[in-house]
């Protein structure tokens, strides 16, 4: 089943815990959703008892806290040309950047936003620092440069520039010593000087474009520093995460063909490559607290979530659930949401139940 397959829609009933119904009809959902956050584009976890849910609007992003055991919901933040929000690592504060390059940190007790930093360069990904003391970013709107933001004096210091463009997925190792990130080389666009580029004569070479992993340790003491490359396929690719060492990454590879089946592979930081899962079609995975986290194809009318160890390949099946389900979200403890035909779902006591609609 192809990764456009997948969205092909089932009942809200379908949706599976275990091997046994959640028994969560249409009316049901309806009656129970009638006081929920609508409209949701994507969830968060903040806590155990807690969701950061966004809305996309017209007029930019509306954030709001949800209660996962009762469905209660309040704003918290409304600010237009916002980027997601990215929380620090004790849960007390958000970042987020806006389209001025401007980088702000939310209070999530109070819902109140400082301004930190004034520098006026696109900031596309923001990561935090482990003592919550920095954040790390790509800089420019072609991810060329990895900087520092020093959030006491808002001073921003550049950690590494190689003048390369479509940097991504930007992952730092608590000790600030490994930048783990994705890397796209486009097609080569040609044409004849004396021609337009629209025209016939242009030719696009796409044999070399491809989405790798690379990897660059910030260490001043190494000669001639410089990012490695240690993925090097061309099938397409979904970055899923870096471990806290920085010894390995894993990424979902996609290779072409519609009956092709999507795998999650490592690698490490020598450049080996291993699959670690391909029993089913790997359509998200998510890497949490150490595990790997897997939606992938199932039975007909289903998939599956998997716990992948990260280490050894080794799989269990998590929870069975509709072919409707299209998304995963888990916490750092392992707690899992899920959507399933635009509605978010949490297991309580053995049961999925909406806490959006």
């Amino acid at each position: 089943m192809s990764l456009k397959k997948m969205m092909v829609s089932a009942s809200i009933a379908s949706v599976l815990l275990g091997t046994t119904a959640a028994g969560v009809s249409a009316a049901e959902t309806a009656s129970a959703g009638a006081g929920l956050l609508a409209n949701v584009d994507h969830v968060q976890w903040l806590d155990v008892n807690r969701l950061i849910a966004s809305q996309d609007t017209d007029a930019g992003r509306v954030d709001y806290l949800v209660d996962v055991n009762t469905g209660k919901f309040e704003k918290l933040l409304d600010a237009s040309n916002a980027s997601e929000l990215v929380l620090s690592p004790n849960g007390s504060k958000a970042a987020y950047t806006d389209n001025s390059g401007a980088v702000y940190l939310l209070d999530l007790t109070t819902k109140t936003s400082q301004t930190v930093s004034t520098d006026s360069n696109i900031k596309p990904e923001l990561v935090w620092s482990i003592d919550g003391k920095a954040l790390y970013f790509l800089q420019g709107d072609k991810g060329t440069v990895v900087s520092k933001l020093d959030i006491a004096s808002g001073k921003v210091a550049t950690v590494f520039d190689d003048k390369k463009d479509y940097k991504a997925n930007l992952n730092v190792s608590p000790n600030g010593l490994w930048f783990t990130y994705t890397l796209t080389v486009p097609p080569v666009v040609t044409a004849p000087s004396d021609k337009p580029v629209d025209d016939d004569a242009v030719t696009i070479d796409d044999s070399a474009a491809a989405l790798n992993v690379y990897q660059y340790q910030n260490d001043p003491s190494l000669k001639d520093n410089k990012a490695v490359q240690l993925s090097k396929s061309t099938d397409d690719k979904i970055f899923v995460g870096a471990n806290l060492f920085g010894a390995a990454a894993y990424y979902i590879d996609v290779p072409a063909g519609d009956n092709a089946k999507a795998k999650l592979v490592s690698v490490d930081d020598k450049g080996a490559e291993r699959t670690l899962f391909e029993e089913q079609d790997v359509y998200q995975a998510r890497y949490a607290g150490g595990h790997l986290y897997a939606l992938t194809s199932g039975p007909a009318g289903k998939n599956l979530i998997y716990d992948i160890s990260p280490m050894t390949g080794e799989s269990k099946v998590l929870y069975t659930v509709g072919d409707d389900t299209t998304d995963i979200e888990v916490s750092s403890s392992g707690m899992i949401a899920i959507e399933a035909n635009g509605i978010t779902y949490v297991d309580q006591n053995g049961k999925w139940v909406a806490v959006t609609r």
